[in-house]
């Protein structure tokens, strides 16, 4: 798990794209978001605190070689986990700058 503050104004802004866009497990209490990167799906565990702090539990990996099946990876590694975030966060960033 790897946690992460931002400014206010981003934090109101990425919750609301949370709630519009990532599925919501309200008895773990975080968002199931997907994410491709270089043509292969992860699914982000995010949960948002209510001090602008976000918190990454862990990383699905989706891998589908013969198309037909699919195969899963749990990533839980603190260093990946915190690049996988920080991607996230640009891409959000960047969506609401443009």
């Amino acid at each position: 798990m790897v946690t992460r503050r931002i400014k206010p104004v981003y934090f109101e802004m990425l919750k609301k794209d949370l709630i519009k866009n990532a599925k919501y497990n309200p008895y773990e209490q975080y968002y199931d978001l997907t994410m491709r990167i270089n043509k292969t799906d992860y699914i982000l565990k995010i949960q948002l605190t209510d001090i602008n702090r976000i918190m990454l539990w862990s990383v699905l990996e989706l891998n589908s070689n013969d198309g037909e099946r699919i195969n899963y990876r749990m990533i839980k590694n603190d260093k990946i986990l915190m690049v996988m975030l920080d991607i996230m966060l640009w891409q959000k960033t960047e969506m609401f700058i443009k």
